[in-house]
């Protein structure tokens, strides 16, 4: 028995895990009843019963229907992007049922219940941060918090280090995490020191991660089959299942040998072939290279150099290759910090940041824990209407990188007198040319007295701690009212919803059985009869499998949105990968200026921002390494308001004016901004006379050149009449 007072959750795309701070001042990995530390993030719904981890995915050959992985890439989006068992479910119910057998595990070594914090990735944005939050609170944990996992990282490492103490004494540092998933790769730049923990700057590929490897060496092995005259494991759906685990399984192999033997049964035939780690490091290297390539892209945008780092921390399973820790300790100089496995860090750190969030709850001291310091990977836009044609559009407020947390105030008015609600849409994304926005959701804040007048100004502040979820507060200046104010999001459950759904999964037998699950998941087209739920009744947001699919596909499919070597899965998810072409400029903060170089200027927005989506090739994805390096959640194309939400009265709607004033009359931001850009566009054209007015650049152009022309040649001919004074060639007077 374990006494723990907090515990810290990994959710994985391919494996989760649990840790608990235990009463003697470490962390603990919470092993299941095997002593198995790592579950897989697969679950199966049964008939009557929920299968998760091991057993879910080595039964998902025999019943894909029932299967559900790649999980944690749903976040953010309505539906699981396929039906499950002819349903449709949330993502963060499907993951919900793989936290609950992490907590009841958790339960049995601690002997009850102990709060946790999630670790999710630092490219989550709000509506996957909440897609999370709802999820623990699905399968039943005290949610305290979340962490981006590379403070987690970070955190561990602290630990290994005795250096949890925020008095302790030791000098700052700045460390690279290198974060290499089942699905996707992430790196950070972080300061750490005595009492504090920084996120500098980070970036991700979503389309990169341990999966690709796997591809890899299953696409070697089907050039090795050609020959042998044995069918290919990508235009086979049935040969795929048996080619692809003995892939992974010569890859894990080769983690600890430098050659493995490869034993496949197809056909009725025994395929044998030799791999050794030199070929499958040359047939792999362009995927590492890629990892290379992000790095030190973001370390350019800090102005750090590999020399400068003070160690490298490498995290994530599809680590433990060796050319991974090779290529690291190359390029810094340095060898790795190896405070623990690899794929034990996350879970640890967030362990460690649970306690200090259970200590800092008990005390009401914020001093509980370390000082941790964000960088927001999203920025907030607020709709606004032009005064011109009444367009609304979206303006920042808060731009990408902002350091968290942060608040900020903006000033809304009343359109008429006795007007008791105003609504107003916010979006949220990257925002970098070639990204996207999203809408987040509307706000709507309701209660206000009944005597206000025309042009009362309204105070609305958002706040986004280090959590990354943003909240909101409204207030009448100069009075005692707070107002109300809700967001309705345009995806994620609402707090009934999680309720119902905790409650629904604390009886898993049900599954089957219980008429509440067949009408709340009904497909669209097959309406039960009755009125069902209204918080377990939303249409789903994307298509159903195609007809036909193969059973291996559930276990040995690509991460949604993935193009798989065998089948196009990205087409068939009805998923589109989004690339954004370049980064935004990292905002310094006052505290860390020393940590970014003055080439790294000052964040640059846009005033207009539309949705724009590139298209994709496999090409691109395979070649262009800086593809998205802030994702964003996983919407569908089209972001339609959620059945059932009622949006505010027409009369009661409202757009924010300008700024922080309350005169309507005043053009707007994106006004001011297109005028202004009207303005930059005369200078670029014209160039202003010393005596007044301007004149075309083409002209001064012209004129300089017919200038210098005719100064050329009197230049010329006075150059020649010096040197040769009795030629009659050029004389132009006796």
């Amino acid at each position: 028995m374990i006494s723990a007072t907090a515990a810290g959750i990994d959710i994985g795309a391919g494996n989760s895990a649990a840790a608990v701070w235990t009463t003697d001042g470490r962390t603990r990995m919470v092993p299941d009843p095997l002593g198995r530390c790592f579950t897989p993030t697969v679950v199966r719904l049964a008939e009557g019963e929920i299968l998760v981890g091991e057993e879910a995915a080595r039964s998902a050959l025999l019943f894909p229907d029932e299967t559900a992985p790649w999980i944690k890439r749903e976040l953010g989006a309505s539906w699981y992007s396929r039906s499950i068992r002819g349903r449709r479910l949330p993502p963060e119910v499907i993951l919900a049922c793989v936290l609950r057998k992490l907590r009841e595990d958790a339960e049995r070594e601690t002997g009850g219940a102990v709060p946790a914090a999630a670790a999710v990735p630092w490219y989550f944005d709000d509506a996957r941060r909440k897609a999370a939050a709802d999820a623990m609170e699905i399968a039943g944990w005290q949610c305290l918090g979340l962490v981006n996992e590379p403070t987690a990282a970070v955190l561990a490492l602290a630990e290994s280090l005795g250096r949890l103490d925020p008095r302790g004494d030791f000098p700052p540092s700045r460390l690279l995490v290198y974060d290499l998933g089942a699905a996707a790769f992430k790196a950070a730049v972080m300061r750490l020191k005595p009492g504090g923990c920084r996120t500098i700057a980070a970036d991700a590929e979503i389309q990169l991660g341990g999966y690709d490897w796997d591809v890899r060496l299953v696409e070697w092995l089907a050039d090795k089959l050609a020959p042998q005259g044995l069918p290919d494991p990508r235009y086979d759906a049935s040969v795929w299942s048996r080619v692809y685990p003995a892939a992974v399984e010569a890859k894990h192999a080769l983690s600890s040998r430098r050659r493995t033997t490869v034993l496949i049964e197809l056909a009725g035939r025994s395929f044998q072939t030799v791999l050794d780690r030199e070929e499958f490091e040359d047939i792999s290297a362009d995927l590492l290279h890629r990892t290379r390539t992000l790095t030190e892209r973001l370390l350019d945008r800090t102005g750090i150099g590999w020399e400068d780092l003070d160690g490298v921390l490498a995290v994530g399973g599809a680590v433990r290759m060796p050319a991974v820790a090779e290529m690291l300790e190359r390029l810094s100089g340095k060898p790795l910090l190896r405070p623990f496995p690899p794929d034990e860090a996350v879970a640890r750190g967030a362990a460690v940041f649970a306690e200090w969030l259970r200590r800092g709850l008990l005390t009401g001291d914020e001093a509980a824990g370390w000082r941790i310091r964000e960088t927001a990977s999203q920025g907030l836009w607020v709709e606004t209407r032009d005064p011109r044609d009444g367009t609304p559009r979206p303006v920042p407020i808060v731009p990408p990188e902002t350091v968290l947390p942060v608040e900020v105030e903006k000033v809304f008015c009343t359109e008429r007198d006795g007007q008791r609600s105003i609504a107003f849409r916010i979006w949220e994304g990257s925002g970098t040319p070639g990204g996207e926005i999203v809408p987040l959701g509307e706000v709507v804040i309701g209660g206000l007295p009944p005597d206000l007048p025309k042009g009362r100004p309204i105070r609305v502040t958002f706040q986004c701690p280090t959590d990354g979820r943003w909240r909101i507060h409204a207030e009448v200046p100069d009075t005692d009212c707070r107002a109300e104010v809700e967001l309705r999001r345009e995806t994620g459950l609402n707090p009934r919803s999680v309720r119902q759904w905790r409650d629904f999964l604390e009886s898993p037998a049900s599954l089957g059985t219980d008429r509440r699950l067949d009408r709340a998941l009904s497909p669209p087209d097959v309406p039960e009869a009755g009125t069902p739920e209204p918080s377990l009744t939303e249409q789903p947001a994307s298509r159903d499998r195609s007809e036909g699919e193969s059973p291996t596909a559930a276990i040995a499919e690509p991460p949604p949105g993935r193009e798989h070597p065998r089948l196009a899965a990205a087409e068939k998810l009805g998923r589109r990968a989004r690339l954004q072409l370049q980064t935004p400029p990292l905002t310094p903060s006052a505290e860390d200026h020393d940590e970014v170089r003055e080439q790294a200027g000052p964040p640059t927005v846009q005033p207009v921002l539309l949705p724009v989506r590139p298209v994709v090739t496999r090409e691109m994805l395979l070649n262009a390494s800086a593809a998205v390096p802030h994702p964003v959640a996983g919407r569908e194309d089209s972001a339609d308001p959620r059945p059932g939400v009622e949006s505010a009265p027409a009369a009661d709607r409202f757009f924010l004016a300008a700024a922080e004033h309350a005169d309507l009359s005043a053009p707007g931001p994106v006004v001011a901004a297109e005028r202004q850009s009207a303005r930059n566009r005369f200078r670029d054209r014209h160039v202003a006379l010393p005596w007044g007015g301007s004149v075309p650049r083409w002209v001064i152009g012209a004129t300089g050149f017919v200038v210098s022309g005719v100064l050329g040649l009197l230049l010329g001919y006075v150059l020649i009449r010096y040197l040769v004074p009795d030629s009659p060639l050029l004389r132009i007077w006796p």
